[in-house]
C-alpha cells in the first residue's frame, strides 16, 4: 500500500479569484422546475435542499431528491412524471444505462428492514422493482445513502453498514455482488467509517472517503479489493468527489466542517468558515499527488460535476442564508484550472448539480428550484 500526504503547504496555501474578469452567466435559462411546490421557491427555511440531481442517458428526464422524497421531471417542457413521497433516507440517484431503473437508497421509512441496501424503481412509473439486501453488520444497518455509478453506469459501488463496514460492487445489469471490499480501516486496523464513493471501471479503482479522519482518502483495487493509496485531500471533511475517466483524476469538494485536527477540539464538529480548504481540487487517485486547485469564491462546496468529455468542472459553492453567505455556481476548464464563469446566487443553496450527458445543459437546485441552463456554446465549447 502506498501513503501519500500532500505537504502542508499545499493544505494552507489558500487563495480567492476574483469573479471581476469572467462572466457572471453561464449560459441562458431554459427551464425552471418546482418539484416540491411554489411554497419552498418563496419560503426558503421551508425547505429546498434539493441536494441531488440526476439526468436519464437520452436527456430527457431529471430525477431530483430532497433526501427524503423523489421527483421525476421531463426536461423538454419541465411536466413531472411522478413522485415518490416518505421513502427512506436517499442521497443518491442515477438511472440505469438504458434508462428503465432509476436506482435509489432505500425506500422504506424508518428502516424498518435493516438488511435493505438499495432499491430499484421502474423509471416510468416509479414503482418499486426489487429491493436489494445484505447481511446485517454487527451494529446499525445497511441503508446506503450515497453510492457511485461508474461512467458507464455497469457497475455500481455502495458503502454498506455503519459507520462503512464493506463496499459492495453491483453488476447492473444483473444486480449480482462482483466485488466486496471488506471494511475500511486504516493502518491500525480500525474501522474508518466511509460516506463518499466513486467507481471507474477503467481505471480499475474505487474511491472512497474517511468520515473519521476529515479529508482522508481512500483508493481501493477493482479486481483484488486491496486500498493502494491513502492520502489526506482536505483539513476539512469532504462533500463530494467525481471520477473523470478522461483524465484520470479525483475531483474532490470540501465541506468546512472539521472534527478534531487543526481546527477543533474533540469529538464535536465545528463550522470553520475561513478553511482553505473549501476548495475544488484535483489528485492521482493512485499516488495521492495533488494536480491542481480550482480556485473560486464562496464557501463549503456543495455539488460537483464533472463534463463527460473531461474539459469542464462546475460546483455549487455556499451556505445556508442564515450566515449570511450567498452560493455561487462556478465553472473551471479542467486543463489549466480557469476559471470561465461565476454566477452568483444570492440566495441559500444546499442543491445539487448535473450536466446533461450530451454535456450541453447544466441542471442545478436552490431554494426549492431546479433551474436548467443552455450552456453558452462560446464559453464551454
Amino acid at each position: 500500500m502506498t501513503t501519500a500526504l500532500t505537504g502542508g503547504a499545499m493544505l494552507t496555501a489558500h487563495q480567492q479569484v476574483s469573479a471581476a474578469n469572467v462572466p457572471d452567466s453561464l449560459g441562458r435559462e431554459v427551464l425552471r422546475l418546482h418539484p416540491m411546490g411554489f411554497l419552498n421557491a418563496l419560503l426558503p427555511f421551508y425547505g429546498g435542499d434539493l441536494c441531488t440531481l440526476a439526468w436519464s442517458a437520452d436527456g430527457s428526464r431529471l430525477a431530483i431528491t430532497d433526501g427524503m422524497n423523489i421527483y421525476v421531471h421531463e426536461t423538454e417542457n419541465g411536466t413531472q412524471l411522478w413522485q415518490l413521497k416518505k421513502g427512506g433516507r436517499q442521497k443518491s440517484l442515477g438511472f440505469s444505462p438504458k434508462g428503465d431503473v432509476l436506482i435509489s437508497g432505500p425506500t422504506i421509512l424508518g428502516m424498518e428492514r435493516k438488511d435493505l441496501t438499495l432499491t430499484l424503481l421502474d423509471a416510468a412509473s416509479g414503482k418499486v422493482l426489487r429491493h436489494l439486501s445484505d447481511t446485517i453488520p454487527r451494529y446499525g444497518s445497511n441503508g446506503v445513502e450515497r453510492y457511485g455509478l461508474s461512467p458507464s453506469g455497469k457497475l455500481l459501488a455502495a458503502v454498506l453498514g455503519h459507520p462503512g463496514e464493506h463496499i459492495n460492487i453491483y453488476d447492473t445489469s444483473t444486480w449480482d455482488v462482483v466485488q466486496s471490499i471488506q471494511r475500511s480501516v486504516d493502518e491500525n486496523g480500525q474501522n474508518t467509517g466511509a460516506r463518499l464513493v466513486a467507481i471507474d471501471e477503467a481505471l480499475g479503482i474505487v474511491v472512497t472517503d474517511n468520515i473519521v479522519a476529515d479529508g482522508q482518502v481512500n483508493t481501493w483495487d477493482l479486481k483484488s479489493g486491496k486500498r493502494i493509496a491513502s492520502f489526506k485531500a482536505s483539513l476539512t471533511g469532504l462533500s463530494s468527489m467525481a471520477l473523470d475517466p478522461h483524465s484520470g483524476w479525483l475531483i474532490t469538494g470540501s465541506d468546512g466542517w472539521s472534527r478534531g485536527g487543526p481546527y477543533s477540539q474533540g469529538e464535536s464538529k465545528e463550522w470553520i468558515e475561513d478553511a482553505p480548504q473549501t476548495e475544488v481540487r484535483a489528485w492521482d487517485p493512485k499516488t495521492g499527488k495533488l494536480i491542481k486547485t480550482f480556485f473560486g469564491s464562496g464557501i463549503k462546496v456543495r455539488s460537483l460535476a464533472v463534463r463527460t468529455d473531461g474539459k469542464y468542472v462546475f460546483a455549487i459553492k455556499g451556505r445556508h442564508l442564515a450566515a449570511g453567505k450567498p452560493a455561487y455556481l462556478l465553472a473551471w476548464r479542467m486543463s489549466d484550472g480557469k476559471l470561465m464563469a461565476a454566477k452568483s446566487l444570492d440566495q441559500s443553496t444546499d442543491g445539487g448539480a448535473a450536466l446533461s450527458p450530451d454535456g450541453k445543459r447544466l441542471a442545478y437546485a436552490v431554494d426549492g428550484t431546479v433551474r436548467i441552463i443552455e450552456l453558452d456554446a462560446a464559453l464551454f465549447q
